[in-house]
């Protein structure tokens, strides 16, 4: 049923609905990013963005997703890696995209991550993170959407194809 009216929220839900094309912005894509390891690809794709419009330092974004990503690996599977950090003061949630076309070595893997979502939320918030990240996993269900955003050619068909994709695909 979903696939013909899009994604059926539960009408008793406290929260607002969030979504992945609300919070991802085109000037927070980043396509060819080529890096050793994930750390230093999320380190990369931040030195690249120009203006995240980030209420805060990007660098403190950084250090708050390595934390992270050293506590447990966000390794997600199928070339899908999901870093995510919630810090205090931030008052929504923020997308950020990577992408590597000749993929980014899983440490302990013969695995590649080609696809970086990189989600930051508030601390207090923490349903928020889960949904993101749940939405996020829902896009990896289809194909077609997965083939979409590795072959996008801009940060604008990135979004276009999340936009898109996201009310059938979670």
């Amino acid at each position: 049923m979903e696939e013909i009216v899009g994604s059926i929220e539960d009408e008793f839900e406290t929260e607002p609905s969030i979504y992945l094309a609300e919070t991802l912005a085109a000037e927070r894509v980043v396509l060819g990013v080529e890096a050793s390891s994930l750390e230093e690809a999320i380190g990369q794709a931040f030195g690249r963005l120009a203006d995240a419009g980030l209420p805060f330092p990007r660098e403190h974004a950084i250090k708050a997703i390595l934390e992270r990503e050293r506590a447990m690996s966000t390794y997600l599977g199928n070339g899908l890696a999901v870093p995510h950090a919630r810090i205090e003061g931030l008052d929504r949630p923020y997308l950020f995209f990577a992408r590597s076309n000749a993929g980014i070595p899983v440490r302990g893997g013969h695995e590649r991550v080609h696809l970086v979502f990189i989600v930051l939320t508030p601390a207090g918030s923490p349903c928020v993170q889960v949904r993101l990240i749940a939405r996020i996993a829902g896009l990896f269900q289809s194909e077609y959407v997965t083939d979409r955003l590795k072959t996008a050619e801009s940060p604008e068909a990135v979004v276009e194809a999340i936009r898109s994709a996201e009310s059938i695909a979670v």
